[in-house]
């Protein structure tokens, strides 16, 4: 997961709901729109917060908008912001012309602190909701289901009071033993697609686990998905309250 470093006063400021925005100068990290990154306390080296990164522009200072400094802290005066931003980058000289990118971000609830390390590992880093999901214009595809049925032997579902303690492939291959998750399998409607974003090298479902365990059962070769970008998160996520 990438990293954004902030002075202790700076994550105060982002703890306390204050700000939103950063400005980087002299970066050469490749955050885009849709991004998940990791808050780091630049002293104590400590991850404080994770946000999702919903914009990001780069222009010489001396052409910064209202829109710009929504979500930043403020300078007395332009003279002590460049005088603050030679502090952050030693030896470097900051002036009117100086490229800044503003980085826009919305900071997310630790989610999945309590989740079991597969599902970290395979998982999403952000909390979504599945309305918002469903309402994003994207066109609908095939796909083979041979690309999506890694899910299967992954513990996404629940049982006896636990949580992601339960594959799909037991409950396809032992439905006797599994009444519950079975009958919601097969009671689900293959009319609507399979809502899926790339994560981590593949493709992973937001939301459709259930209709492609039923494809699967019903030994179609492909389903219905529709593939949203990354950099539609912002949208679809879940913000803390």
């Amino acid at each position: 997961m990438k990293t954004l470093k902030f002075r202790p006063a700076l994550a105060q400021l982002i703890t306390d709901g204050e700000k939103t925005t950063t400005w980087r100068l002299f970066d050469d990290k490749n955050l885009q729109a849709g991004d998940v990154a990791e808050l780091v306390n630049w002293e104590t080296k400590k991850v404080f917060s994770r946000a999702v990164v919903t914009e990001v522009v780069e222009k010489p200072i001396k052409e910064l908008d209202d829109h710009d400094w929504e979500g930043h802290e403020r300078f007395p005066d332009d003279e002590a912001m460049y005088a603050a931003y030679r502090s952050y980058y030693p030896g470097k000289e900051v002036g009117p012309a100086t490229a800044v990118k503003i980085i826009h971000f919305i900071p997310v609830k630790d989610w999945d602190a309590d989740f079991p390390k597969i599902i970290k590992e395979v998982g999403f880093e952000f909390p979504w909701k599945n309305e918002a999901v469903w309402a994003l214009d994207v066109p609908t595809e095939d796909m083979p289901i041979s690309e999506l049925a890694w899910h299967f032997d992954v513990p996404f579902h629940w049982r006896d009071g636990g949580r992601y303690n339960l594959t799909s492939r037991e409950i396809i291959e032992h439905p006797e033993s599994h009444k519950a998750e079975y009958g919601r399998t097969m009671n689900c409607d293959l009319k609507y697609p399979i809502d899926i974003m790339e994560n981590k090298g593949r493709w992973l479902i937001l939301d459709g686990l259930h209709r492609l365990m039923k494809a699967h059962i019903l030994k179609m070769d492909k389903v219905k998905v529709r593939k949203i970008p990354r950099n539609k998160i912002p949208d679809i996520l879940e913000k803390e309250q």
